[in-house]
C-alpha cells in the first residue's frame, strides 16, 4: 500500500512539473519575444498552438491552446483525486485518458526535428513515452482488483473487495458510473478528434466517420443507462434518495451528449 502511494506521488510530481515547464515556457515567450525555448517541456502538444497564435494571432490557435489546456487541467486534478481515494474502477479510465494525451503530443514533433538535436530531442520524445507509461500503470493498478493469495491465506489488499459487487446496492452504482464513463468516452473523442483535425493526422480523412461512431456510441451509452435507471425506478429495492441520485447523474449525460455536439462546431468549421 505504502509503495503504492510512493509511485502515485512519483507520477502526479512529475506531471505537475511538466505543467509548470508549460507556463514557464509561455512566460519566456511573451517576455522575450523568443519562441526557440518551447522544446524544454514534455507538454508540446498543449504548447505548439500558443507558440502559433503568438506567431500569426490566429484565433484558432488560441481556442485548440484554451481547450487544450482546460482538458489537461481536468485529466491532472481529476487524477490527482483518483489515485489518492478509494474510487470505483471505472473511474481508471481517467487517468487512461490523461496518459493518452501524452501520447498524442508525440503527434505534434514535427518542428523539434529541426529545432532540437540529438540528446535533447531524445529527451522530449522519452519524457512524453516516460509519462505515458507511469500513468497507463497506474490506471492498471486502480483496475486490478483481485484478491491475492499468500501461503494460502487472502492477502489485505487495498483496492478490493468484491462482496459487495453483487448487492442490489451495485446496480445503482454500475447506472452511476456509466453516467461518469459517457463524459469521459466523449472527452477522450473530442481530443482525439480536435488533435487529429490541428495537427493534420493522416487520419483526418476519416474523422467525420469517427465522429458519427462517436457519436452512436454515446447515444447507445444514455440509452442504455436510462433503461437501467427505469427498471430501477419501477422496482421497490431502493430509497427516494437514492434514486434521485442516479436520477441526478441520468439527467446530466444529455447535457454532456450536447456539450459533445457542440465540439463538432470547433472541429469541423474551422
Amino acid at each position: 500500500m505504502k509503495a503504492k502511494k510512493i509511485y502515485y506521488s512519483i507520477v502526479v510530481g512529475l506531471q505537475s512539473l511538466f505543467i509548470l515547464l508549460l507556463f514557464v515556457n509561455i512566460g519566456y515567450c511573451i517576455i522575450t519575444s523568443d519562441l526557440t525555448m518551447f522544446p524544454t517541456t514534455a507538454l508540446y502538444l498543449n504548447f505548439y498552438p500558443f507558440m502559433n497564435f503568438f506567431k500569426t494571432h490566429n484565433p484558432y490557435d488560441l481556442i485548440v491552446f484554451i481547450s487544450l489546456l482546460l482538458l489537461l487541467f481536468a485529466m491532472h486534478f481529476a487524477t490527482i483525486y483518483i489515485l489518492f481515494k478509494k474510487v470505483k474502477r471505472i473511474y481508471a479510465w481517467v487517468v487512461i485518458v490523461n496518459a493518452y494525451m501524452y501520447a498524442l503530443t508525440l503527434y505534434s514533433n514535427g518542428d523539434l526535428i529541426y529545432v532540437l538535436k540529438g540528446g535533447a530531442y531524445l529527451i522530449y520524445g522519452y519524457s512524453n513515452v516516460a509519462m505515458f507509461c507511469l500513468l497507463f500503470i497506474a490506471a492498471l493498478i486502480k483496475l486490478y482488483r483481485k484478491r491475492v493469495h499468500i501461503n494460502s491465506s487472502l492477502a489485505e489488499d487495498y483496492f478490493l473487495p468484491n462482496e459487495e459487487d453483487d448487492s442490489p446496492e451495485d446496480k445503482c452504482d454500475g447506472i452511476i458510473q456509466g453516467s461518469i464513463l459517457a463524459p469521459i468516452f466523449q472527452t477522450a473523442c473530442f481530443a482525439f478528434s480536435l488533435i487529429t483535425k490541428y495537427y493534420g493526422s493522416l487520419l483526418e480523412n476519416y474523422l467525420f466517420l469517427f465522429y458519427i461512431v462517436f457519436v452512436i456510441v454515446s447515444i447507445f451509452i444514455f440509452a442504455f443507462s436510462y433503461r437501467d435507471y427505469k427498471n430501477v425506478a419501477n422496482s421497490n429495492q431502493f430509497s427516494d434518495e437514492r434514486i434521485a441520485k442516479v436520477e441526478k447523474y441520468i439527467k446530466i449525460q444529455p447535457i454532456t451528449f450536447a456539450l459533445f455536439l457542440a465540439s463538432a462546431v470547433l472541429i469541423f468549421a474551422f
